[in-house]
């Protein structure tokens, strides 16, 4: 965490920097006169954009399944090429620094940065998830459990993701990531039951 705060400061020191030096100089100037330092400057902003879009910017609280050697492979190799494509000219590695070192512009940087995690959640993270959870338990009491969190899904209609996860006890666990595997097919049967044997 120590190296991670001392990036962090160091980046607002640079970017304060940045803004200053164009606020006082005509660009052309720092371009020209100034250059090898507004470059190293600059250089700076970009390598620690690429530090934390890359290296920080990694699935946020979410760990490898201890026992599925193909799919966290799947995962890496699928969050790798993404990242490899948003680093060809003009990706989303491009379009941060340029954000903040064109543009000057802190919230579309942000919104840059945003749209890689967007990406990563919809395209990786998420379907990798997915695949760990089942439907557990017996009739009349089903849940869906997912073996990544080694924790159970809790409907809850009023809240943003539909409810959370929690664990044997009711505890919380996590928000976020809510379970897409469709209808309990055991829920199916015992209805298909109860109907039969009502005829």
């Amino acid at each position: 965490m120590e190296e991670v705060n001392r990036r962090m400061q160091q980046f607002e020191k640079d970017f304060g920097k940045l803004k200053a030096n164009r606020a006082k100089v005509p660009l052309e100037l720092l371009r020209t006169q100034y250059a090898k330092s507004y470059n190293a400057l600059t250089g700076d902003i970009g390598e620690f954009v690429e530090w934390f879009m890359d290296l920080f910017f990694t699935g946020p609280s979410m760990p490898l399944h201890p026992k599925d050697e193909a799919g966290n492979k799947w995962r890496a190799d699928r969050e790798a090429g993404i990242r490899q494509e948003e680093k060809q000219p003009g990706g989303l590695y491009d379009q941060a620094r340029a954000a903040l070192i064109d543009s000057l512009d802190r919230q579309l940087y942000e919104a840059k940065v945003m749209e890689l995690y967007n990406r990563l959640r919809r395209e990786v993270w998420d379907p990798y998830q997915q695949r760990y959870n089942k439907w557990v338990g017996k009739p009349g009491n089903r849940w869906i459990y997912n073996s990544l969190w080694g924790a159970f899904w809790l409907p809850r209609p009023e809240c943003k993701d539909g409810g959370w996860w929690i664990d044997r006890e009711h505890n919380h666990v996590r928000s976020g990531y809510p379970p897409n595997i469709g209808p309990d097919p055991e829920g199916d049967k015992q209805q298909k039951s109860e109907v039969s044997n009502n005829d």
